[in-house]
């Protein structure tokens, strides 16, 4: 009896000729649960009720929808520890960068014969078994991102990475964790070698520009991201970092095609449409951007979003600009006192960049009026009375008057961190 390799396997391919093949392979290996989805998103579901499976991709003919099953099975945390095939008819730079990517296991361009499939797949198999540690630990991390426990998922990554400090993988979840814990210049150290490698390891680049953005290093970010896009235009999420990139150095209608990419690539990213809902506001349109965010978004993240934008302007010296799209947000976030009380506390921030005191003065009473425990109003107003040392605006902008959609005392996030799973906070 046929001892089988492995239990379970996904089977993505546009081709019959190529399904029927590999299936029969499987069968012959012992395979006994075999799927065969016909859309990305029946494979996508599939990733989800089989998250060990091995995975078998056919690109030919079909870069865009193998692109979104991949980039689907490595959202998942415990598909990064699953073995998986690429079929190509051919393979170059850009080919292995992508597949590299995503966690690709082996990238299959022989003849498409039984024999050739079926020596790959065994090789497949007992090269990911070779990896038992590095699979045990991205599984045991997996729930502790979802949780985002990252104090624990450090020590997880530092005892395997001590192990197999030159394993990519590993390296690149341990950048990811040092960002999300602050963590910055450790991040950088471990991801900016990626650049490096011929061709770049595409999944630390973006995270590298993921790092930079949160820093506010922006032009860099640009720079690594555009590189990192040049290999595979087709990852909607990388597409929305470098949009919010683009938005932070004043350069929208570059920034609308990168949301519109990702958005032709997703329809269903909502990352993307709150991308080009921004572009909507920051271009004065503010109807369509609010046509969008009734769509995608809740009150707070609609406040936030209008708020991002009004800062972009005020820095940029478009006070009026700026200020409209506070009076815009008042309207459009309903009766919700504590949003109110933020919204004109910020919008009395950009009266004093805009060095307007006594306009300022009346925004920060109405936030008191509705928030009398909101304490920056307070202590604006203090300052404004000479009771206390002045803060500088520029400071404030910079470090506290963002909401942030996940906290409720928004104020304290950076600026591209506020909004989406996007710029600050997308999964990878």
């Amino acid at each position: 009896m046929q001892v089988a390799l492995i239990a379970e396997a996904i089977v993505f391919s546009k081709r019959s000729d190529a399904t029927k093949l590999v299936i029969d392979v499987l069968k012959m290996k012992g395979t006994s649960n075999i799927m065969s989805p016909e859309s990305a998103n029946d494979c996508i579901e599939q990733l989800r009720r089989s998250p060990k499976g091995l995975l078998i991709v056919d690109w030919h003919e079909n870069q865009q929808e193998a692109v979104k099953v991949l980039a689907a099975n490595l959202k998942r945390g415990e598909g990064r520890s699953r073995p998986i095939l690429l079929i190509a008819s051919a393979v170059d730079q850009r080919l292995i960068a992508t597949a590299a990517e995503y966690g690709v296991s082996q990238i299959f361009t022989d003849a498409l014969t039984n024999q050739n499939l079926a020596a790959r797949i065994t090789g497949v198999i007992f090269a990911e078994a070779g990896t038992d540690d590095v699979k045990a630990a991205l599984q045991e991390i997996a729930p502790l991102r979802a949780s985002k426990d990252w104090t624990k998922a450090q020590k997880i990554i530092n005892r395997v990475l001590a192990k197999h400090p030159q394993n990519l993988k590993i390296k690149s979840e341990a950048g990811l964790i040092a960002i999300e814990l602050g963590a910055f210049a450790r991040a950088e150290e471990l991801l900016t070698a990626m650049t490096r490698e011929k061709p770049p390891f595409l999944r630390g680049v973006t995270l590298l520009g993921r790092c930079y953005l949160k820093q506010g290093k922006t032009k860099e970010a640009i720079e690594v991201l555009s590189t990192a896009n040049l290999f595979n235009p087709h990852n909607s999420e990388r597409l929305v970092t470098l949009g919010q990139a683009l938005v932070q150095s004043d350069r929208t209608s570059e920034a609308r095609v990168h949301f519109e990419d990702a958005f032709n690539l997703d329809g269903d990213s909502r990352d993307a449409k709150l991308g080009l809902a921004q572009c909507d506001l920051l271009e004065g349109d503010v109807n369509e951007g609010l046509t969008i965010l009734k769509d995608v978004a809740d009150t707070q993240e609609t406040a936030a979003i209008f708020n991002m934008c009004a800062v972009l302007n005020a820095r940029k010296g478009k006070h009026g600009a700026g200020l409209n799209l506070y009076d815009e947000a008042l309207k459009a976030c309903g009766e919700s006192t504590a949003i109110k009380a933020r919204l004109h506390f910020n919008k009395g921030l950009a009266y004093r960049r805009w060095q307007k005191p006594a306009e300022a003065r009346t925004e920060f009473e109405k936030a008191l009026q509705l928030d009398p425990g909101l304490a920056k109003a307070s202590s604006q107003l203090a300052s404004l009375d000479g009771k206390k040392k002045d803060t500088s605006p520029q400071s404030i902008y910079d470090h506290s008057d963002v909401f942030s959609s996940s906290d409720t005392d928004f104020m304290e996030d950076s600026l591209e961190e506020s909004l989406f799973s996007g710029p600050g906070k997308f999964s990878v």
